[in-house]
C-alpha cells in the first residue's frame, strides 16, 4: 500500500496548495492526522479506499474558470489576474490581530458541533510583511469533538484554488443565496473506516477583493455545505 500512502500525502499538500500566496503564511496541514488514519485501516478497507482514488485519478482534471475563481491542479499555470501578491513583500506575510481585519473578518454562529480553536495555526489574519495590509483572515474550527476533523472559513486576496479535483467534482451552487464554486470529496461521508483522504472540500464565494472560503478536511460534505449556507447568508449583500 505504498501507492495509497503517497496519495494521502498527495491530496494534503495539493488542497493545502490551493488556498492561494497565503498558505506559505497559513497552511491547512494535515500529514500528521492522516497517518493513524491510514496505519489503522484494514487491508479491505485500503483496497476499498485504493480503488476510490484510482478512479478518480483516471478521470480529467477541471482547469478553468468558474464565477471568476480559477481552479487548477497543483502543477498548472494560474492566469495572473487570478493571483495576489505583493512584488515588494514576496510570500512573506505579517501576523495582525483581529481589530485589524476588517472586511477580511467573518464572524458566523456555527451549529455545536464546530468548536472554535483560536490557537489553531490556520486562525489568525496576515498582512503584507511591507506594506502591513491584511490580505488573509481565518478562523478554523474543530469537528466533532475532536481534533481530527476541520474546518476553516477564510477571506482573501486572489482567486483562485489549487484543489486537484476531477472535472466532476467541480460545479457552481447556491449557498445562502449566493453563487459559490463547489470543490467536492471524493467521499463524501468524512472521517470513518477508511480514513481521511478523499475529505478534502471547499465552497468558495467569489468577492470584490478576492474570495470568502468555507474549506473541511475529514467532514461530511453534508456538514460542510450547511455552514456554507450560513456563510453565504452572513456576506450576502
Amino acid at each position: 500500500m505504498k501507492r495509497l500512502a503517497n496519495v494521502l500525502v498527495a491530496l494534503v499538500i495539493t488542497v493545502t496548495a490551493g488556498y492561494g500566496a497565503f498558505s506559505a503564511v497559513r497552511s491547512f496541514r494535515g500529514e500528521s492526522e492522516a497517518e493513524p488514519a491510514a496505519q489503522a485501516a484494514t487491508p479491505a478497507a485500503q483496497d476499498e479506499l485504493q480503488a476510490i482514488v484510482d478512479a478518480d485519478s483516471a478521470k480529467p482534471r477541471f482547469n478553468g474558470e468558474l464565477l471568476g475563481i480559477y481552479v487548477a491542479p497543483t502543477d498548472a499555470d494560474v492566469p495572473n489576474e487570478y493571483r495576489a501578491f505583493h512584488p515588494e513583500c514576496g510570500l512573506a506575510g505579517a501576523p495582525m490581530t483581529w481589530a485589524e481585519a476588517g472586511n477580511l473578518d467573518v464572524s458566523v454562529t456555527l451549529p455545536p458541533d464546530f468548536r472554535f480553536d483560536p490557537n489553531d495555526h490556520d486562525s489568525g489574519v496576515v498582512a503584507w510583511a511591507c506594506t502591513e495590509e491584511v490580505y488573509y483572515a481565518a478562523r478554523a474550527y474543530r469537528f466533532g469533538g475532536n481534533d481530527g476533523p476541520k474546518l476553516i472559513i477564510s477571506r482573501g486576496a486572489g482567486r483562485y484554488m489549487h484543489p486537484n479535483a476531477s472535472i466532476d467534482r467541480v460545479k457552481v451552487i447556491s449557498a445562502g443565496g449566493r453563487e459559490a464554486v463547489l470543490i467536492e470529496p471524493m467521499r463524501q461521508e468524512g472521517y470513518g473506516r477508511l480514513g481521511v483522504a478523499g475529505t478534502n472540500a471547499a465552497v468558495v464565494f467569489p468577492e470584490p477583493f478576492g474570495k470568502t472560503v468555507v474549506q473541511s478536511y475529514a467532514v461530511p460534505l453534508s456538514e460542510l455545505l450547511a455552514v456554507a449556507e450560513l456563510v453565504g447568508e452572513a456576506t450576502r449583500q
